[in-house]
């Protein structure tokens, strides 16, 4: 079921806009379209995989020339787009003559036409399982985004499994605040739901309007759609962002968020690592320990905390994991990716010769039979005078501190030691004062002395991060750089404008 307020159901597809009545749409060929979170997006979606056709879902939030681009790099066949997105895609309409630009007619459908009994959501089990059935591009966190190819069999095994994991129902009731054009927002958040026959109910991210629903204060809305939301899904920065919020209420306002949020059945984090002292509030706050999970475009969700009992969900990473050997993470299994789309070479290389896909974390398996992953290989694990060093545990330490907002630890090339270990940090308060003789001393009461940053940068602005509150942490360790080069020429304009432009180092 489906709901901006009111009450759709997914499964009402049979007789819906069905593009292939008005639009000429091969099996297997890639449909990209356009549409902000909504019943529409869902109807679109449903509509391509009922011709067996390949969806590949755009955002609203990337420019016109990062749109060129996927259209460009999956050889699109057609771009389907809701009207108020016309501009984003204009530009285009004439260098890419060989693309079917549709514009999404409302009248086709009309809300109101819509039969009400429920019949089954669509069967993806009819189509070829072998057949490809979405793209989703990786973030780019390490190189130009890539297209992440399913097959049927691999999404339906990763909606079997999670739904399995995570006890989804039909009685369950999602509030839906993520992009729509990853894993997390698509298949953990939007499919799972359908699949289990729950209710979808999108919301574009604000904190306040988020608390409000969240405790069910809107309750004409919990009447009209006949059940309360029990299940919320989101990266770290919003939970961050909602804790934020929350310490900044009324106390009466707080009691009344901290009582009725008690009565969630599911709250997930993913997408990026979860700090220990957002994991902790959180919890203080909602008497709820946030399930994390582990996994990325190619392969789905891989390793998720146990649904029950949360208590079994750890939280943090224990300083004696340090002395044990971290190893490659690499994922077999029927979930994993097909391949990455027109790139057989970056295909190749990325499984080993038996077929294992190398996922570029680094993890380690602890006594207590839980993977750790440690992050990525190539930003997260800092090789400093011989050490291997996870920045994940050095951030955890460092957001332990009252006064820092957010943060990022990178490594920085030294000559001496092969990395320096570098902290970038945003303070809560635009009086707050941090050196790094402070950070030292508050981070050498938990980290060995070898993990201590040794040098740091204070931004007054957030750090850049993409759709999915990823940080790209290689623009970042540049800073360090141009921090050096501005002390030896300090009336240089370009490195002042670097260094203190709120769009410095972002990424898509």
């Amino acid at each position: 079921m489906i709901t901006e307020l009111y009450n759709n159901s997914v499964g009402e597809t049979k007789s819906e806009w069905d593009v292939t009545k008005s639009i000429k749409i091969l099996p297997h060929s890639r449909i990209c379209f356009l549409f902000d979170p909504s019943y529409e997006y869902v109807v679109t979606l449903w509509s391509i995989w009922r011709t067996n056709a390949v969806a590949v879902p755009l955002s609203t939030s990337h420019p016109t020339k990062e749109l060129k681009y996927y259209i460009d790099d999956c050889k699109c066949d057609m771009v389907i787009y809701q009207p108020d997105k016309k501009h984003l895609l204009e530009p285009l309409f004439a260098e890419l003559k060989h693309v079917k630009f549709i514009e999404y007619d409302h009248s086709i459908l009309s809300r109101n036409e819509i039969e009400h009994e429920v019949p089954q959501v669509i069967d993806l089990k009819r189509n070829d399982q072998d057949d490809g059935c979405l793209i989703i591009y990786t973030s780019g966190t390490t190189g130009n985004p890539k297209g992440v190819v399913y097959t049927y069999s691999n999404l339906l095994n990763q909606l079997d499994v999670l739904v399995n994991a995570w006890g989804w129902s039909e009685k369950d009731h999602i509030l839906h605040v993520l992009p729509l054009h990853h894993v997390h927002g698509i298949t953990n958040a939007l499919c799972c739901a359908l699949y289990a026959g729950a209710t979808v109910q999108f919301c574009k991210f604000n904190p306040n309007i988020v608390w409000k629903k969240l405790s069910n204060i809107e309750k004409e809305n919990v009447e009209k759609i006949g059940k309360e939301i029990n299940v919320f899904m989101a990266v770290p920065t919003i939970y961050v962002k909602l804790i934020h919020l929350y310490e900044e209420l009324p106390k009466d306002l707080q009691e009344k968020y901290s009582k009725e949020i008690k009565r969630m059945r599911l709250m997930v984090s993913g997408s990026s690592a979860l700090p220990t002292p957002v994991f902790s509030k959180w919890q203080e706050i909602t008497s709820h320990a946030l399930l994390e999970r582990y996994g990325m475009s190619e392969i789905g969700m891989a390793l998720s905390n146990p649904y029950t009992p949360q208590s079994k969900r750890k939280m943090g990473m224990r300083r004696d994991y340090v002395s044990k050997p971290t190893r490659r993470a690499l994922v077999l299994g029927p979930s994993v990716f097909k391949e990455y789309f027109n790139r057989s070479e970056a295909t190749k290389k990325t499984f080993t010769s038996d077929g294992w896909f190398i996922t570029g974390d680094t993890a380690l398996f602890d006594e207590d039979g839980y993977y750790k992953i440690c992050g990525r290989t190539s930003v997260d694990i800092i090789k400093s005078g011989g050490y291997k060093i996870s920045s994940l545990d050095i951030e955890r330490v460092i957001l332990g501190m009252s006064k820092v907002k957010e943060c990022a630890v990178v490594g920085i090339h030294d000559e001496e030691y092969g990395e320096r270990i570098g902290a970038i940090v945003v303070l809560r308060h635009s009086n707050d004062t941090l050196t790094l003789e402070e950070l030292q001393e508050f981070c050498s009461k938990e980290l060995a002395r070898y993990k201590l940053p040794t040098r740091l940068i204070v931004l007054q602005q957030e750090i850049p991060k993409n759709a999915m509150g990823k940080v790209s942490k290689k623009p970042l360790a540049s800073l360090f750089e141009q921090t050096e080069a501005q002390h030896k020429h300090p009336h240089d304009k370009h490195l002042q404008h670097l260094l203190h432009s709120p769009h410095h180092g972002s990424n898509k």
